[in-house]
């Protein structure tokens, strides 16, 4: 059996696990049973998520295509139902986005709506703070080259002005097997553009920023600081008068998109280029314009396998660090390093199999390229163990499936999907500024859902703590997406343990919420939404340390009802409910008549359905003013009720039997 503890989907669907929102919440309102896969996501400057994906609804007839979606930091959804950036034809994926510096995203992926004349492209959009699309429809070209633009990322670089990088195969080139035959090799190229449309503004055939044989790949940039660009790729060739394997390259271009490093060279400039493999570079900036690269390393090979290591370079690409600082140093291949800056001080993670499964550790680097962080009983090149659970952390060996983010102090929070359970589940560890860990030992619960949890993106909240969002599928494979917000301290304002919805014999709804801990909660807010539109409160109750809480719900909506429970402490943090539905059915439309309406005094209620009824009126506060009970016969009932005692006002009027149920609005004047 498997627990849902606390988080929020975002399909979206949301649950919050063990965070600040507590329960399922719609966020993709339209589909739940098509796969929703790659998603990316960004802070939108005041600690909110805004997040993509690509969305395969609409595969049958337009492909994979592109959706956005806003998450606040109380779990609201600012925007309402998500947002379509591009459904052309032919399929859309590989999205990467950016903040426009006001609230908002620019947007980039791959396209294939030109595949048989210029083959895949690269394709922009922005959206804006409050959800709008504000370039053309279904996005504007970036690359539309010949053959191959691919794997897009980009950079904003000041207010007004973005940097895009990818990989690009329109130069052929000579086979170096048969020099007679021609491939298509993929070369790093870039190009910057004006927020404010997308247009380009290096010229229509973009830089190239190496021409080295074979394919250039794990691209990552970096604004430098002063409306320039930083780039990191791995070249397979290397330098070729020194190595003839993988080595990092890189490149770094001014606002005028001329190159600053080895401008003399054609391939770039060798960062770390020394015998045995180097690759899968992650860079932060240092904070005095140069940067942190951290990277896979096989030179010494010891311990069969390959190391993780670090450089520091200044502005001008050259070493800061005497020597590579070797980041750990254990027995099988480390790999897929990634690397932030917090507090000026670089925070790596990396996938360890050290203990046979696939694990996670961590380490610390400051300024100098000291080792900070030494485990008990153990030395710094052992590093911190984050996760060592059975089953791999990350479920993927490309390391897809894990996210770190600083926490300002000099620490990070580290998010994965786990494969330690049946499923596959999402876990989460905060490490402070001392390497002490912060969250239960192999991580905090996040989901462990029915069915797979992977792809975990996060964000920090501006409150000291994080949101992470995934891929979910308890409904469907890749199905939904899900959120969590959860605090530095891992801890709950509120726990549900269980939140049931049940329709009784007069068709009211019945709502029932456990609660296994309640800290610093003022009430419960009972929030109620149809088949269109938002949630809205329909009652409330005010916390006091119970186990148990109810509420009914004596006039529901015709058709689906879906109900949750939103606890609100004393400092406005917010804690959701899963999402319950129930369905009431309504009588047939020439089952009843009711006139006049409005009405001064007698309502005539006309129903040709045989049974027992209940008749309530119930007034625009909730109150129940009128309720009688009836029994009707086959044929033709007019029944007579007077409202001269009433008060002029709106009404609702309901009837329900067992298995009929209606709801009238009545004008009293």
């Amino acid at each position: 059996m498997k627990k849902i503890l606390l988080f929020i989907p975002l399909l979206i669907s949301c649950i919050a696990v063990k965070g600040q929102w507590n329960g399922a919440t719609p966020i993709v309102t339209t589909s739940n049973t098509t796969a929703k896969t790659a998603p990316v996501a960004i802070n939108d400057g005041n600690g909110n998520m805004i997040i993509a994906w690509v969305d395969a609804r609409n595969s049958a007839t337009t492909g994979t295509d592109i959706y956005i979606q806003k998450i606040n930091k109380d779990g609201t959804l600012p925007w309402g139902a998500e947002k379509i950036v591009c459904n052309a034809a032919e399929g859309q994926s590989n999205v990467s986005l950016t903040s426009d510096g006001a609230g908002g995203a620019i947007l980039v992926w791959d396209d294939n709506r030109n595949s048989a004349t210029t083959g895949t492209d690269i394709y922009g959009q922005r959206v804006n703070a409050s959800g709008n699309i504000l370039w053309a429809a279904n996005g504007v070209i970036i690359a539309n080259g010949d053959d191959t633009q691919t794997s897009a990322i980009l950079s904003m670089i000041n207010a007004t002005e973005a940097v895009i990088v990818w990989r690009d195969s329109r130069r052929l080139v000579p086979k170096p097997s048969n020099p007679t035959e021609f491939v298509r090799d993929q070369d790093p190229f870039a190009n910057k553009i004006l927020i404010s449309d997308g247009s380009k503004q290096w010229g229509a055939n973009d830089i190239q920023l190496s021409d080295a044989l074979g394919t250039q790949t794990e691209l990552a940039i970096l604004p430098d600081g002063n409306n320039g660009i930083f780039i990191v790729w791995t070249d397979p060739s290397g330098t070729p008068t020194l190595t003839s394997d993988r080595d990092i390259f890189g490149q770094r271009l001014n606002n005028s998109g001329t190159k600053l490093w080895a401008t003399s060279s054609t391939i770039g400039l060798p960062l770390i280029s020394v015998a045995g493999i180097q690759q899968t570079a992650s860079i932060a900036l240092d904070g005095a314009g140069g940067l942190v690269a951290v990277f896979s390393d096989a030179r010494s090979g010891t311990n069969g396998g390959s190391d993780i290591y670090a450089q520091r370079f200044d502005s001008n690409g050259a070493k800061v660090w005497v020597n590579d600082v070797k980041v750990v140093d254990a027995i099988g291949f480390q790999s897929n390093p990634y690397v932030v800056n917090s507090n000026n001080e670089f925070v790596c993670i990396w996938s360890d199999p050290r203990a046979t499964n696939r694990n996670i550790y961590a380490q610390k680097l400051d300024l100098s390229g000291t080792l900070k962080w030494t485990p008990s009983g153990g030395t710094a090149l052992d590093g911190i163990a984050i996760c060592t659970a059975t089953g791999n952390q990350p479920t993927s060996s490309t390391f897809s499936g894990v996210v770190l983010q600083g926490d300002g102090l000099g620490g990070a929070f580290i998010v994965w999907d786990d494969a330690r359970g049946t499923d596959n589940g999402v876990y989460s560890q905060y490490i402070n500024t001392t390497g002490a860990i912060q969250f239960a030992a192999n991580g905090l619960l996040v989901s462990d859902a029915t069915g797979n949890q992977r792809t975990p993106v996060i964000i920090a909240d501006g409150s000291g703590g994080f949101i992470t969002a995934w891929t979910d599928s308890r409904t469907s494979t890749n199905g939904e997406i899900y959120a969590a917000r959860i605090s530095s301290t891992g801890t709950l304002p509120v726990t549900y343990t269980s939140f049931t919805a049940t329709k009784n014999t007069l068709n009211e709804v019945s709502l029932v919420w456990n609660i296994a801990s309640e800290i610093n909660t003022d009430e419960y807010l009972i929030e109620r939404k149809g088949e269109t539109g938002d949630f809205i409160t329909i009652g409330s109750l005010k916390a006091q340390q119970l186990n148990t809480y109810s509420f009914t719900d004596k006039n529901p909506l015709l058709g689906n009802n879906y109900y949750r429970i939103k606890a609100k402490d004393f400092d406005a943090t917010l804690s959701y409910s899963d999402v319950k539905t129930v369905q009431i059915d309504a009588l047939n439309s020439d089952a009843i008549s009711v006139y006049p309406n409005p009405t001064s005094d007698r309502l005539n209620i006309t129903i040709n359905k045989a049974g027992n009824y209940q008749i309530k009126f119930v007034d625009q506060s909730g109150r129940v003013v009128l309720e009688k009970a009836i029994e009707l016969n086959s044929g033709l009932n007019d029944l007579g009720v007077s409202l001269s005692s009433f008060s002029a006002g709106t009404y609702y009027l309901t009837l329900t039997n067992q298995l009929n149920y209606i709801a009238k609005k009545i004008i009293k004047i």
